[in-house]
This record gives C-alpha cells, structure tokens and sequence, in this order.
C-alpha cells in the first residue's frame, strides 16, 4: 500500500478498479482491492516526472522536521562503513511501506529498517531497491528489508508479522497509507503496540480533500479523504499516545493521473505529519490488542 501516491496504472477494463465493480465489492474485499491495485502500480510507482517530484517533496519535508518528529536518530556522520565505530540503534518500522519512499528518506538516520506491504510485488520492488543498494558499496550498510503482511486484519496482524523482530521499533511510520485503512482506530493501536517504551508513531498524509473523479482506479482503495488535525490528534489519544502534534507542508504537493503530461494540471493536495509518542510506561496496546502480543512482549 502506502508510501502510496494516488496513481493510476492503467485504464483498461482489464486492469483498472471501476464504479461497476462495487457491485462486488462482497466476493473481493477491501483489502483485497488494494492488494491487487498496489501490485499492479509497482513497477510504475515512481517513473514519471511528477511522481518524482512528489517523493522529492515528501523527503524533504521529513528531513526537514527531523527533530520535531522527536526520535533520538542516529547521526549520517559516524558512518556505517565497515570497521567504523557502531552507531545508536535505531529501528524503524516502514508500515505500508511500497517500494520505500519513508524508508529512502530517512536513510542514514536509523540502523535497520522493516518494511511491511499487503502488496507482494511493492515488498518485491523495496528488497530489491535496498538490495542494490547495498550492492553499490555507499552508504548503505544499514539492515533495510521488507515483508508481506496485514497487521490490521480483523482477525488479528498477520503470522509472518507477529514475531518479536517486528516489535519495539523507535518509529513507526504511515506514509501516505493511512487514508486506505478502513479502521483508523484498530490501525493506531496496533501500530503504537509495535513501539517501543517512549517511541514515536509518525503518518505522513493529506489534509482533508474532495473525493477522486469517478473513474479513477485509485478510487475503489481509499477509505478516507485526508484528515483534519482535530481527527488525528483525536484518534492518537484514544491509542494512548502522548505528545500528540501536526505540523502542515508549507504550499501543496500535486498529484496526477498516469499518463498525463508535463504540463497538464493535476490534483492539489496539502500534506502533514502526524505525531505521537508512547509514553514510557505503557505496552502501548489496548487491552484487545494485548492478545495479539508475543509473549516476550508481554511479560517485559
């Protein structure tokens, strides 16, 4: 799913999630769509130019609210070459994570990131993005790798995500995923159960929005059309976290259709981050959510 800009992947019957397809929205469910739309926009996530230009602004928006966001990062500087002095550990949970944008954008600044995607081919493309990377010889020799995964099933997060490797992360992020998720209410708690004591859950997404033209085959994924700060400092609480702010992009971010051309007009759209700490003490799990927990989770 996320970091999933709004982008269309084909308009061919065959391919594209229409209006006449909620009709059977009771044999493919809601998960099941963006499944199948995030495995097909894959392999064109980030190959025109405004959707370069759109992780170009995402990127430095984070980078440029490093400290607001309140994770004690690790510094660019000390270097992960081999033989050099060990970093502070710093682990970053990358939820809807697509082919990496968050996790691109805060390379350097942590020492191991985990990806988790419903989409196969999205866990594909960001295993292969870190991969070469790695490969290259530069500065990435930080841990970068992705899983298929739901942690927001109604029957509780997915086995291939329940081990203790994917708990007490320093930050959890949501970018631009957090308006595909039907239960914004079960989303946070889980993701704040796989913080840390004193870690941070960050989403980065639109501000509230009209809804997409009838026809677009992102529409069919979205649950939500951006959000007001009042809701997401509303819905943070209620999971417990505390420290609980929104910072706004300065100007818009534009989004278009695939295929549309350089100069034609796209969609505005005003972009935030959202922040929330989970307190020290605290598991950082509703009591419903506590059964989802490992044991050695439980019991620290």
């Amino acid at each position: 799913m996320a970091s999933h800009l709004i982008i269309s992947t084909s308009t061919s019957t065959s391919t594209m999630i229409t209006e006449a397809q909620q009709s059977s929205m009771n044999q493919d469910t809601f998960t099941d769509i963006n499944r199948k739309h995030w495995d097909q926009a894959a392999s064109t996530y980030s190959s025109a130019q405004w959707q370069k230009n759109f992780i170009n602004q995402t990127h430095a928006f984070i980078l440029s609210n490093l400290n607001w966001i309140g994770v004690d990062f690790a510094d660019p500087s000390e270097g992960f070459e081999e033989g050099a002095p060990q970093p502070r550990q710093v682990r970053v949970l990358d939820y809807a994570c697509g082919p990496g944008t968050i996790t691109s954008a805060l390379q350097g600044h942590a020492t191991e990131f985990v990806g988790v995607d419903l989409s196969e081919n999205m866990v594909k493309a960001y295993n292969e993005k870190f991969t070469a990377s790695d490969q290259q010889g530069g500065t990435i020799t930080q841990t970068a790798q992705a899983f298929v995964g739901n942690l927001l099933d109604n029957n509780g997060p997915s086995e291939s995500v329940s081990g203790t490797q994917f708990f007490n992360f320093d930050l959890a992020v949501v970018g631009y995923g957090f308006h595909h998720f039907e239960n914004l209410e079960v989303a946070t708690s889980r993701l704040a159960a796989r913080l840390k004591p004193g870690g941070v859950l960050l989403i980065v997404d639109f501000m509230t929005h009209g809804k997409l033209e009838a026809g677009h085959p992102a529409k069919n994924t979205i649950a939500h059309h951006g959000f007001g700060e009042d809701e997401v400092k509303s819905l943070f609480g209620k999971a417990g976290l505390v420290d609980v702010d929104v910072v706004k992009m300065e100007g818009t971010i534009e989004i278009k259709k695939h295929g549309a051309k350089d100069d034609e007009p796209g969609q505005k759209r005003e972009v935030f981050l959202g922040r929330g700490r989970k307190p020290a003490s605290s598991s950082g799990a509703t009591k419903k959510e506590e059964e989802y927990l490992p044991k050695q989770i439980k019991e620290r």
